[in-house]
């Protein structure tokens, strides 16, 4: 069950500001410190399935300059209010364990996180999905340190989660 709402004036701005853009519009989020979860593994899996979307804000957001299919949508994100009210709006968030997953699992939206082997307690999952956030499949690295297998999964777990929705009748 949602638990948070967006701000309703905040979330109908990014209704009105994204709704040109073909879907599904898919949210990013990478971590740059991590090896193999960069901004290119991300671009292709979310570029060949809709239009992707980064929620990145700050000096992260240099790293889009390499990709102009990438839409910047952190640069409308001042405070987190914002990101939650981008959250809302977008089809499908696919992210780091950050701020953005939680608060997609707050929303009850759509989302891929990917997360370390020894991951946190509030990433707990059963049959790929979070116990505590049920709209949020966990991909969980088989071995420390290797991101290899989570970046392998993302864009089939990606097209099966957005098949999924389509399938129930969402965008």
């Amino acid at each position: 069950m949602p638990y948070l709402a967006p701000d309703a004036g905040r979330a109908e701005a990014w209704r009105r500001a994204l709704a040109a853009l073909p879907g599904p519009r898919i949210g990013i989020l990478w971590h740059p410190g991590r090896q193999g979860v960069g901004l290119s593994c991300l671009v292709e899996a979310a570029c060949a399935l809709g239009t992707p979307l980064s929620l990145a804000v700050g000096g992260l957001r240099e790293e889009l300059e390499a990709y102009p299919d990438v839409i910047d949508a952190g640069a409308a994100i001042a405070e987190p209010q914002d990101l939650l009210a981008a959250i809302a709006t977008l089809d499908i968030v696919v992210v780091p364990d950050s701020l953005a997953a939680h608060l997609a699992g707050a929303l009850g939206r759509p989302a891929l996180v990917f997360v370390p082997a020894g991951r946190h307690w509030a990433w707990a999952e059963r049959e790929g999905r979070g116990i505590w956030y049920p709209s949020v499949d966990v991909l969980t690295q088989a071995k420390p340190g290797d991101w290899s297998d989570v970046m392998a999964r993302l864009p089939i777990r990606l097209a099966a989660r957005l098949a999924e929705m389509a399938s129930d009748g969402q965008p």
